[in-house]
C-alpha cells in the first residue's frame, strides 16, 4: 500500500438503504454516488460509521473504484451494558467476537485501512 495520510469523512454507513430509495438507486450505485463526491472534494478514506459487515465488501469495492481507503466502524454497540455485567468484560467479549468473526474475512484486502471496532467503551 501506499504511504497514506487518512485525510477522512465520517460517513453513516446505516443510512445507506433510506438514502438510496430516496434517490430512487439501488444501495451500490449509492455507494458510488458517495464515494465519487467524497473523491473529487479531494478526501482520499471513508470513516464508514454503523457499516453493516454484510456489505462491507461492496463498500470496498466502491472506495477501490474511486481510489479511496476505509475504515470500518461496525459490529456491536457497547451500549448498555446487559445489567449484572461487568462493563470491562462485556466490551472485551464483544471486541473478541468481532476479531474472531469479521478481521479474517478482509485480512489481504488494501483498501481496509482500520477497524473501529468499539467507541465509547465504559469504562
Amino acid at each position: 500500500m501506499d504511504n497514506i495520510f487518512p485525510f477522512y469523512v465520517y460517513f453513516i454507513a446505516a443510512d445507506i438503504p433510506l438514502a438510496a430509495a430516496r434517490r430512487d438507486v439501488s444501495e451500490v450505485e449509492y455507494m458510488d454516488i458517495v464515494f465519487h463526491d467524497l473523491s473529487v472534494h479531494g478526501f482520499n478514506t471513508v470513516w464508514l460509521n454503523a457499516v453493516d459487515y454484510r456489505l462491507l465488501p461492496e463498500w470496498l469495492a466502491a472506495a477501490r473504484r474511486h481510489n479511496l481507503r476505509v475504515i470500518a466502524h461496525g459490529g456491536e454497540t457497547i451500549w448498555p451494558v446487559p445489567e449484572g455485567i461487568d462493563p470491562i468484560t462485556h466490551s472485551q467479549q464483544l471486541v473478541r467476537t468481532f476479531y474472531q468473526e469479521q478481521c479474517p474475512r478482509f485480512t489481504d484486502d488494501p483498501t481496509l485501512l482500520a477497524y473501529v471496532v468499539a467507541e465509547e467503551v465504559p469504562i
